[in-house]
Parts: structure tokens; sequence; C-alpha cells
């Protein structure tokens, strides 16, 4: 991190390179010396970078969960697929970019700069999705299924003129944390750069939640169930994830006077704990009488509803790149990108299961099975860096 003073014995001048330095070598290659920079900072031990992340997050993939159709198509088959028209879900959901910070401190252990240790942690803004549609903006509104039973799709209706007014609401959300516990080799320098080896314990967690929910008010007069029946149908997917690995990396940095980059390529080896926490329930409230509230929604039953876990071996990679300006001694003004990937977590989307009934097999569904995918963040940091 300390460039413009190499370490904390003389600075500066020839003599730093010479015999002056020659018994302070630490198993670097090269010469060894001042980069020449016109600001120098002296003899700092510590450094700490701050950063303002702005970065994306890999979107959601969800199933179609809101449908609408024309009002001149019939009530037994509106809202079913392929036909109808999908309002929200069917493939990849994109994500807003996000604000978050970084800050990481460390110390030399040995003035020569040979080895240190620090601690980084970063957190990523939650990133939420909202939708909501009523019969005031599509009179016709469902949420569709496969249904077993029928051996075909079908659709739960939310809304249809003279039958349902009703509401679909689906929120989503979640959260990105990381930190790590490392310490830093030198395995090369000259007078301009250094190659360090990076090892040490990394965390991260990633926590996931998706709720479904709808509404329906009967409207019809005279039906089989009576004017202003209200029925809530609410469907909640939980997902987390903690890693915890061992850091592999390396980290190279080069100075160029007023002018220093950074590259940075690890992975993390270790163990990704995953949790899935489902729940559904039914709400029908009947005018005049107590409602009844019943277990398991549309896309959740006694086959899924519950609490699941397991832990799997998976690895998490980094790269980043950072180009930092001396803005004065010793501080730094930086931008740069990074790019973390995890290529074992659940998502919520990926554990819903879109089919009602029991299967030819005689497995009753909707129930649960593990279904992981990959998930990655990436962007621009823009950082502040203080030695001192």
């Amino acid at each position: 991190m300390a460039y413009g003073h190499g370490d904390a014995y003389d600075y500066p001048g020839a003599a730093y390179a010479g015999a002056a330095y020659a018994g302070a070598s630490c198993g670097a290659c090269g010469d060894h010396g001042p980069a020449g920079c016109d600001m120098c900072c002296g003899r700092p031990l510590w450094w700490a970078r701050l950063d303002v992340l702005l970065w994306w997050r890999e979107g959601r993939d969800l199933p179609p969960l809101a449908t609408t159709d024309p009002v001149t198509e019939d009530s037994t088959t509106a809202g079913i697929l392929p036909d109808a028209t999908i309002l929200f879900g069917g493939g990849r959901e994109s994500s807003d970019m996000a604000a978050g910070g970084r800050a990481d401190i460390g110390f030399w252990m040995d003035p020569h700069e040979c080895w240190g240790i620090g601690n980084r942690f970063f957190g990523l803004g939650v990133d939420g999705t909202k939708f909501h549609v009523d019969s005031l903006d599509n009179p016709v509104l469902a949420i569709p299924f496969f249904d077993f039973d029928a051996d075909a799709n079908n659709a739960l209706l939310v809304s249809y003129p003279g039958l349902l007014s009703g509401a679909i609401d689906i929120d989503a959300s979640s959260s990105v944390i990381g930190n790590d516990v490392y310490a830093r080799y030198l395995l090369c320098r000259n007078p301009c750069s250094r190659l360090d080896f990076v090892t040490g314990y990394h965390f991260s967690r990633i926590n996931d939640n998706l709720r479904i929910s709808s509404t329906r008010t009967v409207t019809e007069v005279g039906g089989n169930i009576p004017l202003g029946t209200v029925t809530d149908v609410v469907d909640q997917f939980d997902v987390r994830n903690a890693f915890h690995g061992a850091i592999l990396g390396l980290v190279h940095e080069c100075d160029c006077r007023c002018w220093t980059w950074t590259a940075l390529g690890r992975i993390s080896i270790g163990s990704m704990h995953e949790r899935v926490i489902i729940d559904g329930s039914t709400r029908i409230a009947v005018p005049d009488e107590d409602p009844t509230v019943t277990a398991g929604g549309l896309f959740t039953g006694e086959e899924n509803i519950g609490e699941f876990s397991r832990s799997e071996f998976t690895a998490v990679t980094e790269v980043g790149l950072t180009l930092a300006y001396k803005w004065g001694q010793c501080t730094r003004l930086s931008v740069g990108y990074s790019f973390i990937y995890w290529n074992d977590v659940l998502r919520p989307g990926d554990q819903i299961d879109p089919r009602v009934g029991e299967d030819p097999s005689g497995n009753i569904h909707p129930r649960f099975r593990f279904n992981h995918g990959d998930f990655w963040v990436q962007g621009i940091n823009l950082g502040l860096v203080r030695e001192f």
C-alpha cells in the first residue's frame, strides 16, 4: 500500500538503494528504492481505504407470476398460458444499481513492509423490487400455474369483470455483505512495483427474499360464493446464504510518480451454508362470519412449507483494478472496478415450484427441492486512501 517512501528507513536518496539498505532485504527481487514521487509519505506503516461502491448485482430468475387477457377472453381460460400476456416474471428481472461501502484497514508488521495484516468489510445496499397491479389497471388478472390434476396449464383468477376484483403484489429484496481478515506477504518488488501473496479468512452473506400476495373480492351477484367474500393468498420464500472460506490471491501494485494502480485476483475456497424458509397462507373472509386461515398458498403447501438447509463446497472469485492519484501527502483518490462471483447460491425464484396437484408418480406439488445457481456483483469504486 505504501509507495513513495520505501520503508520506514531512510528516505529519500540514492543511498536507500545502496549499502544502507542492503541488510534490510526480505526476499525481494530486483533493486530496492523509492519510486521517486513528488509527495513522499515519510514512514507510514498503517493504511486505511474507504470506498463508495456503485455496484450492480445479478437479477432474479422468476416464473410467470402475473398474467392478463382481454376482457373478451372467457373467464374459464383467462390468464392461462401460453396465450395470456405475462405482466411480471417469466424470465430474469434486472436489478438496479445500489450504493454501498467498503473499508480496508491494516498495518505492516515490519518496517520493511515484507508482511502485513488487515481487515476489509463491504456492504451493498438493499436491492428491492416491487410490483403492484390491480383490477383498476387491468380488469383481468391471474397467477398462472401448471395443474397436474387437469394435466394442463391453469391460473388462479384474481380479477375478472362481473366476477372478481382484486390485486397482485410482489415484493423482493436482497442484501450482500462480506468481510476479510487477511495477511499479505511480499513476493517480489522493484523500485516501482511490488507483488504480494494474500491469504486469510473470507466471510460473505447473501440474503434474498420474495413475497407473492393476491387479494380478490367476489363481485358476482347470486353466485356460489357469497358476494363480498375476500380471499388473501400469500406465498413467501426467504433464502440465506453464508460462505466461510480461505483466501488465496495475488495483489500487484505499481507506482508511476503521481499515479498508482493496483490489480487484485483471488479465490476463496470453503463452505456455503444455504438455508431456505418457506411459508404461505390462505385467508378467506365471508361477510358476517369469522375469517378462516389455512396454511399454504398457491405455490406453498404441506410438501414445501418449512425450513431446509444444507452446506456445499464452493468458491468465491474476485478480480479488481484500481487507479489512484496522489492528491496530497499520504493521501490518494482512487477509482476502480470490482467483480465478485459466487458459483453456488440459492435464490428464492429458483425455489418456487409452479406446479400444483399430484404428479403421475404420486408426488404432491408444490414440493421443495434445492435448486442452486450462481450470483455476482460488479461495479465502480470511488475511494480515498490514507497512509499514516
